[in-house]
């Protein structure tokens, strides 16, 4: 393993966000005082503030905006108060139009009114839109309340979960410490990797893996005497691939495992088992020392643990990510709450830990909610597996904020899945320094311009590794924050301007009145161009794909647009 990777710095951040402390809001806006659409105002449910609440988001369309006025352009935590009976809900938020930024409402008791934090973002001084748009849900929305976005102070683990914890491993968790809250490690699963290196001409430092077919529950194993599928076993050859790739790269390589464990019983084959709908296995006999089922999950623990020992023994640490994505419920490990799958991962841990002895794992944790956490006792990382939509390359400061107050700011914070790589520079600015990302599959071209891939990779913040397995780190570059003067609100005084088309791809037309000078700004903050005295039609055809901020100055009044180029 490479020096940089003994790195033993100790490491003390503080990083800018919320810190969850008694707080005065900066000011409070009732929901039912918004533009409405397809909404209602009602009052049934008691203990609403105001005259009343807004109510429905059962079609996607649905929205209620407001207007927000701050004296200075900087950072803001935004609070809803809501009420969901029916369950957990998300819904798009859009701030001064850029977005959609998903946020996640929990479940509340009926007649119940609660405060969720939906995220940190930037505000122009001045005037500035919120909108809450439908997604997946109906529910009720009574209040939104803006507060300053406060420091913390990270406090993260020196150490690992591990006591035992090996040279090797200890040496990859110092490394990403030490970069924590500065530099991003690049991740991509092996399905797609090369494609990236090709893409990027550089590879990502992170390679992820599965070890979903080394057990006996495996669904797809080849049976010629049917000439189908069947349940078992099968040494598709990955742990050596990337033990050989570890020892390629010169120990600079970080090789990630996740498990999609296939159901130890249960299911038919040629389905996917680890869903919960395809298979009757019950994780909470599981989980009861002595039953079938419980047999049958230490029998699958030791044949995983049989392939951990190789890479074990050939120095390889790794990022070890199972039951992830619990609190979904859509795999069998999360189907009956979390109290089951909590005592499964206290088991897996046990086993690998103490009966097998292995000791070359950081134990990753990867699903939000607060009451399915293990606890910073197992948990080395914990992670958000993130799938905003196509080209959506917002923060996802929420579910940061979430992890961040989970874990006490204790753990690193990881995108441990993404299909769009968030924008680095935007999520540095908003304070949700990832400590990496990871592109899942053909996603990562699905959800991504060829543009910003190959952006994000050559971003300063991003570390790789360089075609030689060289750990890339770059030259800081001083990013331009966003202005923080105060802006006049264009839609009080000129009649809202508005782009059309947009995506556009050549030409844009500027809609809604007249500008005096128009500077573009990329999302890093560099300017890409300016259009004095134009007329209602600016030529773009210049600008490569990716999303731009364009400054609009007639006099004293400014308006900001988000527009997106697609070629």
């Amino acid at each position: 393993m490479t020096d940089i990777l003994r790195i033993t710095t100790m490491l003390f951040l503080s990083a800018s966000a919320w810190l969850a402390t008694a707080q005065d809001p900066i000011t409070r806006f009732e929901a039912e005082d918004g533009i409405l659409h397809g909404v209602s105002i009602a009052t049934s449910t008691p203990g609403y503030s105001g005259s009343g609440y807004v109510t429905g988001f059962d079609s996607k369309s649905d929205y209620v905006e407001l207007t927000l006025h701050v004296e200075r352009g900087a950072l803001y935590r935004l609070v809803v108060r809501y009420s969901s009976p029916s369950g957990q809900r998300t819904q798009d938020l859009f701030i001064n139009a850029i977005g959609p930024h998903p946020v996640t409402f929990e479940i509340t008791a009926s007649n119940e009114w609660k405060e969720q934090e939906v995220g940190i973002y930037r505000l122009n001084g001045g005037a500035n839109t919120i909108k809450l748009q439908s997604d997946w849900g109906y529910m009720d929305v009574d209040e939104f309340v803006l507060y300053d976005a406060e420091e913390p102070v990270y406090d993260i683990a020196t150490s690992l979960v591990d006591a035992e914890a090996n040279e090797d491993v200890v040496a990859l968790y110092d490394f990403m410490r030490f970069h924590f809250g500065e530099r991003v490690m690049s991740g991509q699963t092996n399905d797609g990797y090369d494609d990236v290196v090709d893409l990027t001409g550089v590879h990502p430092m992170i390679r992820t893996y599965d070890l979903a077919e080394y057990t006996e529950g495996y669904p797809y194993a080849w049976d010629n005497s049917i000439g189908g599928h069947a349940f078992g076993a099968v040494d598709n050859g990955l742990v050596e691939k990337a033990i050989a790739w570890h020892q390629e790269t010169g120990g600079n390589g970080i090789v990630n495992w996740q498990w999609h464990w296939c159901s130890p019983s249960g299911g038919r084959p040629g389905v996917n088992t680890f869903y919960t709908e395809n298979t009757s296995f019950d994780v909470r006999e599981a989980v009861k020392a002595g039953t079938d089922e419980y047999a049958l999950v230490i029998r699958d623990i030791d044949a995983v643990a049989v392939q951990l020992q190789k890479m074990s023994d050939a120095g390889v640490p790794i990022l070890w990510r199972p039951l992830h994505e619990a609190g979904g419920a859509w795999f069998w490990w999360g189907a009956h709450g979390a109290g089951p799958c909590l005592a499964l991962w206290d088991i897996i841990y046990d086993r690998l830990t103490n009966h097998h002895g292995l000791h070359n794992l950081i134990w990753v944790w990867s699903t939000p909610e607060e009451d399915w956490y293990p606890g910073n006792e197992t948990v080395d990382i914990i992670g958000y597996d993130s799938y905003p939509g196509g080209f959506n390359y917002v923060s996802r400061t929420q579910m940061y904020d979430q992890l961040y107050r989970i874990t006490e700011g204790k753990k690193m914070i990881a995108m441990t899945e993404n299909g769009p790589i968030p924008d680095i520079s935007t999520t540095f600015r908003h304070h949700a320094p990832w400590s990496m990302f990871m592109s899942w599959s053909d996603l990562v071209f699905e959800q991504n311009s060829d543009e910003h891939i190959q952006a994000m990779y050559a971003h300063w913040r991003v570390l790789t590794l360089d075609e030689e397995y060289n750990v890339l780190v770059r030259e800081e570059v001083e990013e331009v924050e966003e202005p923080e003067e105060p802006v006049l609100d264009i839609r009080q005084e000129s009649g809202a301007l508005q782009l059309y088309p947009n995506p556009a791809r050549d030409r844009v037309r500027v809609l809604g009145g007249r500008f005096v000078d128009l500077a573009v700004y990329d999302m890093t903050g560099r300017s890409v161009g300016e259009w004095p005295q134009q007329a209602d039609t600016v030529d773009v055809s210049g600008l490569s794909d990716g999303h731009y901020m364009m400054v609009f100055q007639n006099g004293e009044i400014v308006e900001r647009l988000q527009l997106i180029i697609r070629h």
